[in-house]
């Protein structure tokens, strides 16, 4: 056994010993999700984690579209409703589920920008992009 084990597991059992217990805070946010939030705007589903080459940024004539894809292996239903607590009532445009796959699409405009969480479930997990669109 190494030192370092040796020592935390020397501690564990001071700590188990004297009948506390060891609180282990949460892990941070991936400081990704914590930009998306930022610059999109829209909360990032917990425990989701981004697909590979999971953002884009394109400007063109005067509108800019900023995207962020993630994925989980929550079921389409239980991220829907995340999204439905945390939009505006309404936003949900479309929801369409069959067979263990299915589409969610919530829409929101302000002040010019429109956010956009579109879901999509296939059998093995659920697809979350997050988009906002700015135009002139």
């Amino acid at each position: 056994m190494g030192s370092r084990t040796g020592v935390a597991c020397g501690i564990a059992a001071l700590l188990s010993a004297c009948g506390r217990s060891v609180s282990i805070p949460p892990a941070p946010r991936p400081a990704a999700s914590v930009a998306v939030m930022r610059t999109i705007g829209l909360p990032v589903y917990p425990g989701s984690a981004p697909t590979e080459g999971g953002s884009a940024v394109a400007s063109r004539r005067g509108h800019s579209v900023i995207a962020a894809y993630y994925r989980t292996p929550d079921s389409l239903e239980r991220v829907e409703k995340y999204y439905a607590a945390r939009l505006p009532k309404k936003s949900l445009k479309m929801y369409l589920h069959l067979n263990g796959q299915g589409l969610a699409d919530f829409s929101v405009t302000r002040a010019g920008v429109t956010k956009q969480v579109t879901l999509s479930q296939s059998e093995a997990d659920t697809i979350i992009a997050l988009s906002a669109v700015r135009g002139r």
